[in-house]
């Protein structure tokens, strides 16, 4: 099973007034896309072209005009709030600027911690040890635990 799948997923934007005739801007036209447990992927490509259209998608912050977005086999359209809800927990976003996406004055342990606090309460250096076991498993020094963003 796949972890995320979009099936033929356009996107048409309509400028102009609610009753009035305007014209539509199709952003997004029959876009395939697979992801499974435990890859990486990266979405490319000039400005203008989708990018930031398809992640709304996929963090199910918009909707497709037609097609499928499926987690785990189910399409997100037909769930209901609990399971949106482990969804929302369990698809984030990473910014893609850094400096501007997180407090300047903390260390990285902290801006690492933060969103594992809000799954489970532990004191401050359960926090910064599980930071250090993070850092390990993508490769980074502990001496990185105490850095600023900058």
């Amino acid at each position: 099973m796949n972890l995320l799948e979009l099936r033929d997923v356009t996107k048409t934007y309509r400028r102009g007034k609610l009753l009035s005739s305007s014209a539509a801007t199709q952003v997004l036209n029959g876009v395939n896309l697979v992801i499974k447990a435990g890859t990486c992927v990266g979405l490319l490509g000039e400005s203008g072209c989708g990018k930031s259209t398809a992640g709304r998608i996929i963090t199910g912050l918009e909707r497709p005009t037609s097609g499928a977005v499926q987690y785990c086999g189910e399409d997100l359209k037909g769930m209901g709030k609990e399971k949106r809800r482990l969804y929302r927990r369990n698809c984030q976003v990473v910014f893609q600027n850094a400096l501007g996406a997180v407090n300047p004055r903390w260390r990285a342990w902290e801006v690492i911690g933060e969103p594992l606090s809000y799954f489970e309460k532990l004191p401050r250096e359960a926090l910064r040890d599980k930071a250090r076991a993070l850092l390990a498993r993508v490769g980074l020094e502990e001496n990185s635990l105490d850095k600023l963003p900058s």
